[in-house]
């Protein structure tokens, strides 16, 4: 059975702002609905589909930045893989130790229902959307490597990503697993927050 694994859970965390000027992205956002868990800082996305876990759920979840990365931390050695109810349990058990109080179950409903359609920006024939255009990092190419090492996927030597140019279209890199699980990064030449109003 796939199950999210640290490695994974850590890479992912590289696509979670830090800052508070959009608070409902700060967390990784789990959508037992539409069977997927999404992270993104409104430049890189990371959507993982095809886990097990996720087709028995309802409704969506969202857990902050400070208790994901505190879950990861607080995992013991040797242990590689987790179920998302621990995950959930960990955050619902620990709300007042992270963000001064402020992840209360209130707040973390409404980051979840604030959180933005990230199906939107995942490009089939993107020319046409419109947005703010945003300079690539380098960083979003290490979290594509860090997940591609978590779910044991080796590139061959000499494999290059190709960059986009500024106000291109999004680069799409999805990386799939033999039992099913699936992840696609969406490295995006505008904001996320802007697919729902006029630009």
């Amino acid at each position: 059975m796939t199950k999210l694994n640290k490695k994974l859970l850590t890479a992912i965390t590289a696509a979670i702002p830090k800052n508070n000027v959009r608070y409902f992205l700060n967390g990784l956002f789990i959508d037992y609905d539409h069977k997927r868990i999404s992270a993104t800082d409104g430049h890189c996305l990371v959507l993982i589909e095809g886990l097990p876990e996720l087709e028995n759920g309802k409704g969506a979840r969202w857990v902050s930045r400070p208790a994901v990365t505190e879950f990861i931390r607080a995992l013991r050695p040797g242990v590689k893989e987790f179920d998302l109810f621990s995950l959930e349990e960990f955050a619902d058990r620990e709300y007042d130790s992270f963000n001064d109080g402020r992840d209360t179950p209130e707040h973390c409903a409404e980051c979840a229902a604030n959180y933005p359609d990230v199906m939107r920006v995942i490009p089939d024939a993107a020319e046409g959307k419109k947005g703010r255009p945003t300079f690539f990092r380098w960083e979003y190419l290490k979290l594509i490597d860090d997940i591609e090492k978590a779910i044991g996927i080796k590139w061959p030597d000499g494999a290059v990503y190709q960059l986009p140019e500024r106000k291109s279209s999004p680069m799409k890199v999805v990386i799939e697993q033999f039992e099913g699980l699936k992840v696609t990064v969406v490295i995006m030449p505008y904001k996320v927050c802007c697919v729902n109003a006029e630009v």
